[in-house]
C-alpha cells in the first residue's frame, strides 16, 4: 500500500536522528581507532560518516549535543517515555487504543507522583505535548481514524477458537474427507443501498468544513446472496428485493444471470434459503460434482440452518459448515476478500447510471447496475484469494495472525495487562495462580506465625536450579494447623528472581549484590591500591543507584498505564456482560465452527423448531385466556355496578320506610332491618348460582374460569353491610 508523503517537520526529526546516530557512530570508530598502533584521525572519521568534524570533536569531549540538551529539557525520561510506547503498542493491538485526551490524563497522573514539593503544584503537559510525543517516536507511532469492532467479535476470534476451527473442523472433516476445490463453495449476503453517496476526496473551496456532493438518498438495502467456488468460479447470485409481490420489470437487464425472490423485510429467511438450495445452488452444482460429496461454508445467521433446508442438504450430499459465530470478519472469504472490492465497483456503477440517466437508481434498473459491478468485481483471482486468505484452500491454519487475536485478550479472564510485571511481582502471582487458596487458608484463625523463623540459603547466583537450594529450617510445619505451604512457595518463587530475592535472603546486602538485569562492571581488586578500590567501588554504586532510579521511575510510569489499560477493559468487559443471551450458544457450544449437516446439530434443531412452536401456541393459549378473562371482569365490573346501584336505591327506601313508621309512632326497635348489600362476585357463577357453567357459557359468550382472585372487598367496595346506623340502633 502506498504511505502518504512525510512533512517537511517529520522529515527534519528523521534526518536529525540519522545524523545522532552517524555522530554516534563515528565516536564508536574514534575510540576503537584510539587503540589502534596507528589511529586516523578525527577529520577521515568525519569525512567518512559524513559530519562535521566540528560536531565530533564536541561528541569526543563529552559535550552534549543539541538533542541530547533539548532531552534534558522533556517531562518525562527517556525509560518512561518508552513505558508509554510499548503500552501504546500493545493497547493497541488489543483493541483499546488510547486518544489524546488520554494519553494527556494519565501523563499529567505520572508529573503529579513525580512531584514532590509540597508548596507548588505539579507540572501538566501542553496543549501540544502528544504531539511533540509523537514526533518523537513517528518511527512507531501514528494517527488513525478508529473503526469500531463488537465486543462479541472481538472475543470470539481467540486462539481456542480457531485451533478448534482449523483442527477439529477443516481439517479432519473438510480436508481429510477429501473434498475437491471445484466442489467446495462459499456462500453469504450482503445488502447494497441505491445511493451514491459514498464518501470520497472531492476539491472544494479553501475553508469550509464540509463539502456537500449532490447524489441520491435512497439508502433502501437490497440483499444479494452470493456463492463463490474454490476453482475460481462464482453461481448466479440472488436478488433479494423488498416487497410483498415481485414485478416483472425487475428482471429486465439482468446481466448476471441472477435469480429473484422478494420478502418483506427484504432479508434473507428460511423459506428463501431452502429454496435457493434446491432451484440455484444444487441445479448449478450438481453437473460439475458428478455424484461426488460438495461443502458449502456458511456463517451462522439463522436461515442458513432450519430443519427444512438441512434435510435438503443431507437429501443433497451437501455437506454445510458453519463458520464460528462472530468470527466471519477474520474467516469469511466474502468478507474478507470479495465484498469490499463489490462495494466498490457497486458504487462506481451507481455514480455512472446517475450521470447518465440524472436519476436515481430503482428496482428494475437494480439488477442491471448491479449485474455489471459483479461480473467486474468477482474475478478468478479475488475468488482464489478468498478461500486462500481464510486457510480453506490451500489449507493453512497459520494465516491468521496472532495480531488478529490480541483484541480477545482484552476480554479474557485469562489475559494479562498489556506490559509484562516486575520479576517479584510475576513469582507471587504465579504462585497464586498455580495454587488458589483453599478456605482454610483463607480464614482468619489459620493464619498463625510457625514457631521458628523461616530461613533460606540462596545461592550467589539466581540462576541456580530450585534443586540445589536447600532449606536450613525442615521444621517448618511444626505448627499444628498452620497454613505454611502457601509461604514456602512463595518464598521459593522470589528466591528464583534478581530483585525479589532479596527480600528474603538474610545476608547483608553490599555492592556486589547485583539486584539489577543490566550488568555493573566491577573494578579488579589485584590491580588497584585500597583507594582505588574504594573510588571504583564508590562510582560502581552510583552507577546501581542510577539504574535503580531509572527502573523506579519506569515502574512507576508503568502502573499509571495499567491504570489506563484497566478503565479501558472494564469498559470493555461491560459492554460483554450486556449482550443478551441467544440460542445461538447452545447450537454452537463454546463459540466454535462445527458441522451443520451432522445427525446431532439437525436433531438439536428440530427439537429448537419444536419448543418454538410450542412456545408460539402456549402465548396464543395465554392470549386467548386473556380475552376471556377481560371480558369476564367486563361483565363482572359492569354486575357489580348495578349491584352496588339496587343497593342504594333499596337503602334509600328503607330509609324513607322507616321515617314513616317512626311517624305512626313505631318504636325503633321494631323497625325493620336494614338490607344487606350481596357480596363482590368472583366469577360469572356467582351472579347466579343455580346456573350451571355451560348455561354460563351460552349467556355470556366464553367460560368463567373462575381462577382470577379478586380483591378483598370492604364496607365501601364490596364487603356486607351488617351494622345499622348509629341513629337506627337506639330504641
Amino acid at each position: 500500500m502506498t504511505r502518504h508523503a512525510l512533512s517537511i517537520r517529520q522529515q527534519k526529526i528523521r534526518n536529525r536522528r540519522a545524523e545522532n546516530r552517524r555522530l554516534a557512530d563515528a565516536v564508536d570508530a574514534y575510540q576503537q581507532e584510539q587503540q589502534k598502533p596507528k589511529p586516523r584521525g578525527l577529520r577521515v572519521i568525519a569525512q567518512q560518516y559524513g559530519i562535521p568534524k566540528s560536531n565530533l570533536q564536541r561528541a569526543v569531549d563529552g559535550q552534549l549535543s543539541m538533542s541530547a540538551f533539548n532531552a534534558k529539557k522533556q517531562l518525562l525520561t527517556p525509560e518512561e517515555e518508552r513505558v508509554i510506547v510499548d503500552y501504546i503498542l500493545e493497547a493497541s493491538d488489543r483493541g483499546l487504543p488510547p486518544t489524546h485526551r488520554e494519553l494527556e490524563t494519565v501523563v499529567n497522573e505520572l508529573l503529579a507522583q513525580k512531584h514532590t514539593d509540597p508548596g507548588t503544584s505539579p507540572q501538566t503537559c501542553g496543549v501540544n505535548w502528544t504531539s511533540r510525543f509523537l514526533d518523537r517516536h513517528d518511527d512507531e507511532l501514528q494517527t488513525h481514524w478508529s473503526h469500531g469492532l463488537d465486543t462479541l467479535r472481538a472475543g470470539a476470534l481467540n486462539a481456542e477458537v480457531l485451533k478448534h476451527w482449523f483442527e477439529q473442523v477443516v481439517k479432519k472433516r473438510y480436508v481429510d474427507a477429501g473434498f475437491l476445490p471445484e466442489n467446495t463453495y462459499g456462500m453469504d449476503e450482503s445488502g447494497f443501498p441505491r445511493e451514491a453517496n459514498r464518501v470520497q476526496r472531492v476539491l472544494g473551496r479553501r475553508g469550509k468544513k464540509r463539502q456537500h456532493k449532490l447524489g441520491t438518498a435512497n439508502r433502501e438495502n437490497t440483499t444479494v446472496l452470493v456463492t463463490i467456488c474454490a476453482d475460481g468460479t462464482a453461481l448466479k447470485p440472488l436478488i433479494i428485493f423488498k416487497a410483498k409481490n415481485f414485478r416483472t420489470d425487475w428482471r429486465d437487464d439482468n446481466v448476471a444471470g441472477a435469480s429473484f425472490a422478494c420478502s418483506e423485510n427484504g432479508w434473507t429467511d428460511g423459506e428463501i434459503a431452502a429454496s435457493w438450495l434446491i432451484d440455484d445452488f444444487d441445479k448449478q452444482t450438481r453437473d460439475k460434482a458428478a455424484g461426488k460429496p460438495r461443502a458449502l461454508f456458511v456463517d451462522g445467521h439463522n436461515s442458513h440452518y432450519s430443519k427444512k433446508l438441512l434435510d435438503y442438504a443431507q437429501t443433497l450430499n451437501i455437506m454445510l459448515i458453519g463458520y464460528p459465530p462472530h468470527c466471519t470478519h477474520a474467516l469469511q472469504g466474502l468478507d474478507v476478500a470479495c465484498f469490499g472490492c463489490m462495494k466498490e465497483e457497486f458504487a462506481l456503477e451507481v455514480e455512472r447510471f446517475e450521470a447518465e440517466h440524472d436519476r436515481g437508481v430503482n428496482k428494475a434498473d437494480f439488477a442491471g447496475v448491479f449485474g455489471r459491478a459483479y461480473l467486474r468485481a468477482f474475478s478468478e483471482s479475488t475468488i482464489k484469494s478468498a478461500f486462500a486468505k481464510t486457510g480453506i484452500y490451500p489449507y493453512n491454519p497459520g494465516v491468521i495472525e496472532p495480531k488478529q487475536t490480541k483484541p480477545a485478550e482484552a476480554l479474557s479472564i485469562d489475559g494479562g495487562f498489556p506490559m509484562p510485571q516486575a520479576s517479584p511481582v510475576r513469582a507471587v502471582m504465579q504462585a497464586l495462580y498455580d495454587h488458589p487458596p483453599t478456605a482454610f487458608e483463607i480464614d482468619p484463625e489459620t493464619h498463625t506465625e510457625p514457631s521458628l523463623p523461616l530461613q533460606y540459603t540462596l545461592s550467589s547466583n539466581p540462576q541456580t536450579p530450585r534443586a540445589s537450594r536447600k532449606r536450613t529450617n525442615e521444621n517448618l510445619d511444626s505448627t499444628p494447623g498452620s497454613p505454611t505451604k502457601r509461604r514456602r512457595l512463595l518464598i521459593s518463587e522470589l528466591s528464583h528472581t534478581n530483585s525479589g530475592r532479596v527480600l528474603i535472603d538474610n545476608s547483608q546486602i553490599t555492592s556486589q549484590l547485583n539486584m539489577h538485569n543490566q550488568p555493573i562492571p566491577s573494578p579488579s581488586p589485584a590491580a588497584l591500591s585500597m583507594i582505588q578500590k574504594q573510588k571504583e567501588q564508590i562510582a560502581c554504586l552510583k552507577a546501581a543507584l542510577a539504574q535503580r532510579k531509572l527502573k523506579i521511575q519506569a515502574q512507576n510510569a508503568q502502573m499509571v498505564m495499567q491504570g489506563l489499560y484497566l478503565r479501558k477493559l472494564n469498559r470493555a468487559l461491560r459492554g460483554k456482560e450486556s449482550k443478551s443471551k441467544s440460542n445461538r450458544k447452545k447450537l454452537f457450544p463454546g463459540g466454535k465452527g462445527r458441522v451443520l449437516t451432522d445427525e446431532d446439530f439437525v436433531e438439536e434443531i428440530g427439537r429448537m423448531d419444536e419448543q418454538k412452536e410450542a412456545k408460539k401456541a402456549k402465548t396464543a393459549k395465554r392470549g386467548e385466556e386473556k380475552i376471556v378473562k377481560d371480558a369476564e371482569k367486563v361483565a363482572l365490573d359492569q354486575a357489580w355496578a348495578q349491584i352496588k346501584e339496587e343497593h342504594i336505591k333499596a337503602v334509600a327506601a328503607w330509609k324513607a320506610e322507616c321515617e314513616r313508621l317512626i311517624q305512626h309512632g313505631m318504636l325503633r326497635k321494631d323497625l325493620p332491618k336494614k338490607p344487606k348489600r350481596q357480596l363482590k362476585p368472583k366469577t360469572l357463577l356467582d351472579l347466579a348460582p343455580e346456573v350451571s357453567e355451560g348455561e354460563a357459557e351460552e349467556w355470556y359468550g366464553f367460560s368463567s374460569s373462575g381462577e382470577e382472585e379478586s380483591e378483598p372487598s370492604d364496607d365501601e367496595d364490596g364487603g356486607s353491610s351488617n351494622d345499622d346506623d348509629d341513629d337506627d340502633s337506639s330504641a
